[in-house]
């Protein structure tokens, strides 16, 4: 499958809307569109990691900001803090989803989708709670192999690492 080539239009929006820089990093990075466009937005670090590297954009593999990094994320995120990390649906677990808060730094943002038959919406909102967030859910249909067309519940999250 090739992924997208173009950022997540939210996340574009989200980034107009906060003066963030620093270090980032785009787990579970797939084309590595949204790593480019954090690395071209002024982040001055940007990791782009996942599994399976070969679906990365040359652009994203020469970037001088970026690095490539193929492994799994959570054995990459714990050694630093970030100001800013994207999860396109590469979390799967509340655990997961403590790791990439843990691994913000202070007044960092997670931008994070992700399928809500995986994460509920309940415990999602639990541990998000003590920060500064938004939470929508939405549905989203795709065609593609072996399934075909369905749909997916999903749940977008931004949240500001600031402790209310």
């Amino acid at each position: 499958m090739l992924w997208k080539t173009k950022p997540d239009k939210n996340l574009v929006n989200i980034l107009k809307q906060t003066n963030c820089v620093g270090k980032a990093v785009d787990v579970g990075c797939a084309s590595g569109a949204d790593a480019l466009y954090l690395a071209n937005s002024g982040f001055e670090k940007v990791l782009a990691i996942d599994k399976d590297t070969s679906q990365i954009l040359d652009e994203v593999k020469n970037h001088p900001n970026i690095k490539v990094i193929k492994d799994d994320y959570e054995n990459v995120i714990k050694k630093n803090k970030y100001n800013f990390i994207v999860s396109r649906f590469s979390a799967f677990s509340i655990e997961q989803v403590r790791l990439l808060i843990n691994a913000l730094k202070n007044n960092g943002y997670l931008f994070l989708k992700t399928f809500a038959d995986k994460i509920s919406k309940r415990d999602l909102e639990n541990l998000i709670s003590k920060y500064k967030y938004s939470l929508k859910q939405f549905k989203i249909r795709e065609n593609h192999e072996p399934i075909g067309e369905h749909t997916h519940n999903v749940l977008f999250v931004v949240l500001e690492k600031i402790k209310l």
